[in-house]
């Protein structure tokens, strides 16, 4: 080492050569800063000019105090930045955060459990000393107790909104049936102290009004719209199907008067006609559903008479005109029976579709729709099946799936007599039968060589007073056909 650098390495003793280095350090400072003032006036000076057309006269010149960062387009820094980053550098730890306890809230937390651990020792060792408080053991069990007789009072209230809303829905649908069905359910759940919707009071009364359940819908106006509230405008229509089903209970007494003997065996058909023309002319009134309830008698004159189709159809028409299409319940079945009868696809298909309109749940329509594909030109089984399917896609939870009937028919005309057993056997268990129905069964069975079937329905029938139908008997001597037994004379198995 030379002799100079001894020098300079010596202690504080040497004062001359330590005021030499102060001052060589200071020296080194200021011409330091008189580069870094100059650097920082041709940079503000270069911003300015670039900016000068944007800028207005309010900005002015920047003040000279402003500080420049890499943001305004700056990369020198102040030194009195440069010496605090470093000192915080140089000290990371004293930045860290201090976590204090979640439970006193003063002291750090220990972390001695882990980085996060939320609790203090002291908090930790009276936990470990109190491990379950009383206090929270009563207030879990009150809440419990609270959350248990929530359940028991809301749950009702649940089931109720449940079938409310799946009446709104079905009534939206046109699923008549259903929608009654539903509401019934609503209502029949409410006491007298409870809030009833007074929408599905209402809901419910055009359904059954569509579907012809005017005694029920009279009920339910008696039982929860009031006298006074029947006069307001709101109400009016309600007051008017009262009327309605007063006139048309009436007006069935008067038939039933009229016509005692209609079910007998020696009912005179001339006499009957001539009674009911009799009471249409003098029971004209400006209520036309009661004239149309009395042509609807007399088109069951007719039937008991066994007119033609064709007859009929024109008579079922001549109801739907006198009525003006408000009823439709009176006859649109009808119709479309009568019209599938004659073969007549076209008048079924378009009265099928009106129906719709009204409910899409009648079962009665689908299968008296489906037999026009039966007794058309040319049968067409698939169609029938085709038509079944929709009627078990809208299927009411109340009602019987009647289109096994169809789905029998229909396999019956395809060749497939198991098929055909199988879902007259479904028909059979599932509905309510008549001697007609027996009969399909009795084909279904002879068709499938099932003689023990065949049998127990013909005793069956002997012992309610009646016998195998012709059209049965002479296919199973060979006589007619299954088709001919199947298609001619409108299908009377």
């Amino acid at each position: 080492m030379d002799e100079n650098e001894n020098k300079k390495s010596q202690p504080s003793d040497m004062p001359d050569e330590v005021d030499a280095l102060d001052r060589e350090l200071e020296d080194l400072r200021e011409m330091f800063q008189k580069q870094l003032d100059e650097e920082t006036a041709k940079a503000l000076s270069k911003e300015e000019n670039a900016d000068k057309d944007e800028q207005t006269e309010e900005d002015g010149e920047a003040p000279e105090d402003k500080e420049y960062t890499e943001e305004d387009g700056f990369l020198i820094q102040p030194l009195d930045e440069i010496e605090v980053s470093a000192a915080e550098s140089e000290h990371p730890e004293e930045k860290t955060e201090t976590h204090l306890c979640e439970c006193c809230g003063e002291k750090p937390c220990d972390t001695s459990f882990g980085e996060d651990y939320p609790y203090c020792s002291d908090c930790r060792a009276l936990m470990k000393a109190n491990p379950i408080n009383p206090c929270g053991i009563l207030a879990f069990v009150l809440m419990l107790i609270v959350c248990v007789a929530s359940l028991f009072i809301t749950a009702p209230l649940v089931d109720d909104y449940d079938t409310l809303l799946n009446a709104q829905f079905a009534y939206e649908e046109k699923k008549m049936t259903d929608a009654v069905s539903y509401y019934q359910t609503y209502l029949s759940s409410k006491s007298d102290d409870d809030t009833i919707s007074m929408k599905a009071v209402r809901n419910t009364i055009d359904a059954m009004t569509t579907l012809g359940y005017y005694a029920d819908a009279d009920s339910l106006i008696e039982t929860y719209i009031s006298e006074s509230k029947l006069k307001t405008p709101k109400y009016k229509k309600y007051a008017g199907i009262r009327q309605e089903y007063t006139l048309l209970s009436d007006t069935s007494t008067v038939i039933n008067e009229t016509l005692p003997d209609i079910s007998s065996d020696d009912f005179d058909y001339e006499s009957a006609i001539k009674k009911v023309d009799k009471l249409i002319e003098e029971n004209k009134t400006s209520q036309k559903y009661s004239e149309a309830f009395l042509e609807y008698a007399k088109y069951i004159v007719m039937l008991k008479h066994e007119e033609t189709y064709e007859t009929q159809l024109a008579q079922l028409k001549k109801i739907e005109e006198v009525d003006g299409g408000k009823h439709p319940w009176i006859y649109l079945t009808h119709i479309i029976s009568a019209a599938a009868k004659e073969g007549d696809i076209e008048t079924a298909t378009a009265y099928f579709n009106k129906s719709l309109e009204f409910n899409t749940q009648e079962m009665s329509l689908y299968v008296s729709y489906a037999d026009v594909y039966r007794f058309c030109e040319k049968p067409d089984p698939d169609k029938m099946i085709e038509i079944a399917q929709k009627a078990a896609s809208v299927y009411p939870q109340n009602a019987s799936p009647v289109f096994y009937r169809t789905y029998a028919l229909a396999y019956l005309l395809k060749g497939d007599a198991e098929k055909a057993m199988t879902n007259m056997s479904n028909y059979m268990q599932s509905c309510q039968t008549s001697v007609a129905d027996m009969n399909l069964y009795a084909l279904c069975a002879l068709c499938t060589d099932d003689e023990d079937t065949y049998n127990k329905v013909v005793s069956s029938l002997e012992y309610y007073g009646y016998s195998i139908g012709k059209t049965v008997q002479q296919y199973k001597k060979g006589k007619l056909t299954l088709q001919q037994v199947l298609t001619d004379n409108g299908g009377d198995i």
